[in-house]
């Protein structure tokens, strides 16, 4: 699966790169391997960080979420 990892106003460290592959790949297991790529916005604001992960799976089908913390 292709990862694109975005961060707004923060970057992107390797421990939470790492986090997030094993989270998809969580995600990835459920689906069977049908997912071909996921773009995921790591972002952060006010009241905290904000997470959105698109998942593109075969069929032409998406998954959208979002996640704050």
């Amino acid at each position: 699966m292709r990862l694109e990892l975005t961060g707004k106003q923060i970057d992107i460290t390797p421990g939470v790169r790492r986090i997030i592959e094993t989270k998809l790949a969580r995600l990835e297991r459920l689906l069977n391997d049908a997912a071909v790529s996921a773009q995921v916005v790591v972002s952060r604001d006010k009241t905290g960080h904000r997470v959105d992960v698109t998942l593109h799976a075969r069929g032409e089908r998406f998954l959208h979420g979002t996640g704050r913390g």
